[in-house]
């Protein structure tokens, strides 16, 4: 690989504190210290303050104070942010994380900036007004800015003047086959299948993540053929329980917490179909839909207007894609797979393809060491 340099990942979270994001910045930090680069990592911590070494990586958690719109803060994090960004020589952000981006603004030039851009900030309000000024000088300031994928970088507001410096590098993770898991919990979910096929769906309980959409659709498709879990927790998950209730669906849909990872990769690879009904371009790109993709499952997802969500699902190849918020487009793509083991044994197949052929994890860290060393050279 050449030299050997220093790497700082300026995340939100990490993990066992678990979430889309956290996963690509844990798969990149593994991959670059692996290969003899030095690499530390400034996070949140919902937990205790602490330094961590896991294995050669350098893990340094800040107890979040307090969360405004999404964003942790904590002066210590912005502190730690600032010092470790002075003593890199690639500061790798993961945004959105204003309080990382304000730390980097007055970076020497010597030290290269790279920019990974997850997400455009959506539905702030006045808030994501005011901030946008530390977005345009960030974003200035970067080296090279990274969109998960084309379309998601020409459709956003922030990245678009910005798109001579920007560059698409899609996500990729492991390839593994699940563990055993939790015994209780597949014998539980076998119980309430009852010989029915299952539709699984992952995320937090959030407006955007559409949820109350998919149990709409769950009323429009038969009982007796397939029900529908929700994996995940969050603010909505009174209100979804009580749509459920409502609809008289609690024999059809169970919304089954947050699971461990072993627990959720088991359910993910013994479920018969994926869904992602998320509504607004926050769902940016849907690592779940790789997750899915990996077990071999046909996926049906929503056709979000300037999202990278179409381009990971491709329709008619690795299942379907639907308008957001239509309950009823929902249910007729879930019923035609419901109704065709054929069919979902054709996407099923495509979407194992598709995740070997452009989202494994060692396409997406070897594109990242590339641009590592093209900036250091």
């Amino acid at each position: 690989m050449g030299n050997c340099f220093k790497i700082l990942h300026l995340g939100k979270f990490f993990p066992p504190e678990y979430g889309g994001i956290e996963s690509v910045t844990d798969t990149l930090a593994v991959g670059a210290s692996a290969s003899g680069h030095l690499v530390e990592i400034v996070c949140f911590t919902n937990k205790q303050s602490r330094v961590e070494r896991r294995g050669a990586v350098v893990i340094r958690r800040h107890k979040s104070r307090l969360v405004c719109a999404s964003q942790p803060l904590s002066f210590s994090y912005f502190a730690e942010a600032w010092r470790q960004s002075r003593r890199a020589d690639i500061v790798h952000i993961h945004a959105p994380n204003y309080l990382a981006l304000l730390a980097c603004l007055w970076l020497p030039k010597s030290i290269h900036l790279v920019l990974h851009w997850h997400s455009d900030v959506v539905g702030k309000g006045w808030l994501q007004r005011a901030l946008a000024f530390i977005e345009r000088k960030a974003l200035t300031r970067a080296s090279v800015v990274v969109s998960t994928t084309d379309q998601y970088a020409v459709a956003s507001p922030s990245l678009r003047p910005f798109l001579a410096k920007t560059t698409t590098i899609p996500i990729g993770i492991p390839d593994h086959s699940p563990s055993l898991g939790n015994v209780e919990l597949a014998k539980e979910i076998g119980r309430w299948k009852d010989g029915r096929l299952l539709v699984l769906s992952i995320g937090r309980l959030v407006s955007y993540k559409g949820f109350d959409v998919l149990i709409d659709a769950a009323q429009k498709t038969s009982s007796k053929l397939c029900c529908f879990g929700i994996v995940g927790a969050g603010p909505l998950e009174n209100k979804l329980q009580s749509h459920i209730n409502d609809q008289g669906l609690g024999k059809t849909v169970m919304l089954l917490g947050e699971l461990c990872f072993d627990d959720l990769m088991q359910l993910i690879y013994t479920s018969d179909i994926f869904c992602l009904p998320s509504v607004e371009r926050s769902e940016a790109f849907g690592v779940v839909l790789l997750e899915a993709m990996r077990a071999g499952l046909p996926i049906v997802a929503t056709q979000i207007n300037g999202s990278g969500v179409p381009f990971v699902n491709a329709h008619r190849e690795s299942g379907l894609n639907v308008e957001t918020g239509n309950s009823h487009a929902l249910a007729t793509a879930l019923s035609s797979l419901v109704n065709d083991a054929e069919l979902r044994k054709t996407y099923g197949r495509n979407a194992r393809k598709r995740f070997e052929a452009t989202f494994i994890e060692e396409r997406m860290t070897t594109s990242f060491l590339e641009l590592y060393s093209l900036l250091m050279d």
